[in-house]
């Protein structure tokens, strides 16, 4: 059978580089089933890495005077090695500062990289650039046409050639998920349009969904010339529609799918990425068996106002996949990226083990009440799980639709806790059904369970363009630029967002305890190294 469309899938930078990225990985096997030829790029990993890497700017002789700046600078190689070690997270202030020096040099580094233009600055899992903002579709064109003060242009201009060199591809997708990939994505496409104009690109990824379903640009946009196609939703769907193949499984909806129309099973080529370059103590293995939300109804979740569809892996062939990469890379850790791991496939965990421990975003549902359940997740290699609290008022869930009860929620984390699992758990502050009374009785459900947390994530909210909140109260513009997707709006109750900060950094974080478990939180990568540091002596408070 011919070989179709050659594709190049790329990651572009910033994003974390501790884990590879599980889209563009599980996207190559899709289309390598379908007789599609491609091959993958994490440009994110690749680039931060070329940079930390540079020679040029490592043997500097006019280091910074300033002493954390010089001793940033001369350890990275000695940071970047912590922090793929298991010594690396047995001392959490170890770890912090490793974390932290290398944020500090890679802003220093960054700078290196380009014509001393400043107003740059590069982070481990953020990019800022005052000159274009990724909010505004204009400034993202003129990103694309400046190309060559993108901090990382030497990179692009050495490592595409090298790929394309014995790979004549017809199409690059770039897959965007975060706004730390906007503006460097688009100097990317800025060189491939310079450098290999005849090549067709596209875009897809969970911000390009956002953008699209949210109704902030029509599926159509090309931003003036500089891209072929939007693809927002599954790549496994949107692709083959570009493509004009036939898939069986698009168009369907809230029902398990067998993505493999061939019957074969094909694992993803996660081998084909400098695994060991991640920034993590051993293999951490990406994985998902589900696409969107099967609760969908929380009002404060963008998913919902997208209109996402639930899509599923068929339950043991999920499991048996997943246990078959793990058997072939031995990860140290499988994270679990799904919205939430749904009841069904928790159960199917515990009879099938993945053979190694893992992590991942999981309801407060009522499996996790039994006792027995948790010990027996715990014995499938259950390390962490990431739980949404949101509030510790009951008629602030209702009104969010959490479909949750306080006291259920408060078994569950006693459960774990005796299970020896760890749990990384989020609060949501300043949604309109919430007022001081309620943060309030949120901060009195934390001080009395504090010892059942190992991370406080504290959010603020922010309100969707397309919620069906907003219709409903007085908004306006959040950020500039026509690219945003949420809005500011008027708390119906005064509970505005500068009161709800003042209301954190003060009488929340007031408590000794509380404000320990909060700081517990491992800076930059949060989630994604939180199971490696679980064990790891507490930071000062």
């Amino acid at each position: 059978m011919a070989v179709l469309f050659p594709m190049l899938l790329i990651n572009p930078p910033v994003v974390r580089i501790c884990e590879p990225p599980p889209g563009i990985v599980k996207l190559a096997s899709f289309l390598r089933e379908r007789n599609v030829e491609c091959r993958i790029l994490d440009a994110g990993l690749e680039g931060i890495l070329d940079i930390f890497q540079s020679p040029s700017i490592k043997t500097l002789t006019s280091l910074p005077s300033e002493t954390w700046s010089r001793r940033a600078v001369k350890g990275v190689d000695r940071n970047l090695a912590l922090l793929k070690s298991e010594r690396g997270y047995t001392n959490f202030d170890r770890y912090s500062r490793a974390v932290n020096d290398l944020q500090k040099a890679l802003s220093i580094m960054g700078r290196g990289t380009v014509s001393s233009r400043p107003g740059i600055k590069i982070g481990l899992a953020n990019y800022e650039d005052e000159h274009y903002s990724p909010l505004s579709a204009a400034e993202l064109a003129g990103a694309a046409e400046d190309f060559r003060a993108n901090p990382f242009y030497t990179y692009y201009k050495k490592r595409i050639p090298e790929v394309l060199a014995d790979f004549n591809c017809e199409v690059i997708g770039l897959s965007i998920n975060f706004l730390s990939q906007v503006v460097c994505a688009f100097a990317l496409i800025g060189y491939l349009r310079d450098a290999y104009p005849h090549k067709k690109i596209i875009l897809g990824g969970g911000l390009v969904t956002s953008w699209i379903r949210q109704g902030i640009i029509p599926e159509e946009h090309n931003f003036g010339g500089l891209v072929d196609g939007m693809l927002p939703g599954r790549g496994e769907e949107t692709l083959m529609g570009w493509l004009g193949l036939k898939d069986e499984s698009a168009g369907q909806s809230d029902k398990r799918i067998d993505r493999n129309s061939s019957g074969t099973l094909h694992l993803p080529p996660f081998d084909e990425l400098p695994l060991d370059s991640y920034l993590s103590p051993g293999r951490t293995l990406p994985w998902n068996l589900t696409s969107g939300c099967a609760w969908r109804r929380c009002t404060f979740c963008p998913e919902k106002a997208e209109g996402t569809c639930f899509y599923s892996e068929p339950l043991k062939r999920g499991i048996e996949a997943l246990g078959d990469m793990s058997s072939i890379l031995r990860p140290a850790l499988i994270h679990l990226t799904d919205n939430e791991i749904p009841p069904a496939f928790l159960k199917e965990l515990i009879r099938r083990p993945p053979g190694a421990g893992w992590y991942g975003f999981c309801r407060f549902n009522s499996l996790l009440e039994d006792p027995g359940f948790c010990r027996d997740l715990a014995a499938s290699g259950c390390v962490m799980l990431q739980l949404g609290l949101e509030s510790g008022e009951q008629s602030v869930l209702d009104a969010l639709a959490k479909g949750t009860r306080v006291e259920n929620n408060i078994k569950i984390l006693e459960n774990l806790k005796v299970a020896g699992i760890g749990t990384f758990v989020y609060l949501l502050f300043g949604t309109p059904a919430e007022d001081l009374r309620a943060a309030r009785k949120t901060l009195a459900l934390v001080q009395s369970n504090i010892d059942l947390m190992d991370f406080l994530n504290l959010a603020i909210f922010n309100l969707p363009i397309s919620s069906e909140l907003a219709s409903e109260l007085d908004t306006n513009e959040f950020y500039a630029g026509d690219l945003s997707l949420y809005s500011e709006f008027v708390h119906p109750g005064g509970w505005n967002r500068g009161d709800v900060r003042r209301f954190l950094s003060g009488e929340f974080m007031a408590d000794p305890k509380v404000r320990k478990t909060v700081n517990a939180t491992p800076p930059v990568f949060t989630s994604n190294h939180a199971p490696f540091l679980l064990k790891a002596v507490s930071p000062v408070p």
